[in-house]
């Protein structure tokens, strides 16, 4: 009976560890505007986000709530000049975890903000506007 926890055991660590995006992330740390929040990506794929945001309030990013975002990069290659642009959309909230206190209770916490993005991202290069 013991063997059979063991695989069990085996069984849920080996399928928690199977990766089920669809999409590849790319780990960089960009600027994110959320309306009265502080926040930075912690990585960015095509399809969402995970973001690391200032809050004083988890409940304005609770699972299921639809959120507008603005995301801040900036390219800089040797054959281009430096240029900033910006995507715009909507994500849905599908996870949330808390990474730390940032102080006395009750105050601001650093949370971790799973998006899987709505639609897609708008760009906006140089006053232009483009859709993805």
């Amino acid at each position: 009976m013991n063997t059979n926890f063991t695989e069990n055991r085996d069984v849920k660590n080996f399928l928690n560890r199977i990766e089920r995006r669809s999409d590849r992330r790319l780990g960089h740390s960009l600027q994110v505007v959320l309306p009265g929040h502080k926040a930075m990506t912690r990585d960015v794929s095509p399809s969402g986000a995970y973001l690391e945001v200032i809050t004083e309030c988890r409940k304005h990013f609770s699972v299921g709530k639809m959120v507008q975002l603005e995301i801040t990069a900036s390219i800089d290659k040797n054959w281009f000049s430096s240029k900033t642009i910006k995507l715009t959309g909507s994500g849905e909230v599908v996870r949330v975890d808390e990474i730390e206190n940032l102080g006395i209770v009750g105050t601001s916490k650093k949370v971790g903000v799973a998006l899987h993005f709505i639609g897609k991202l708008k760009i906006i290069n140089d006053n232009y506007l483009y859709d993805m």
